[in-house]
């Protein structure tokens, strides 16, 4: 599921996977989201809000962006 809002002064995306098994085989390292933070810091410092989480069944994404 995807969502986008466009209101005057934020753009509010959102956005939402079904987890599936992964083979126990595969590392993660995360650096995708780290290097994300890092250019949503440099492009928009203090106008974001990044969240991330993981359920059981799910893993969502919220960005909003505040002009």
């Amino acid at each position: 599921n995807i969502k986008i809002i466009s209101q005057p002064g934020f753009i509010h995306f959102s956005v939402q996977n079904k987890l599936f098994a992964q083979p126990t085989n595969i590392e993660r390292t995360g650096i995708g989201i780290e290097n994300t933070k890092k250019r949503l810091l440099a492009l928009y410092p203090e106008k974001h809000l990044l969240e991330i989480a993981e359920t059981d069944a799910v893993y969502k994404v919220q960005l909003i962006l505040y002009s």
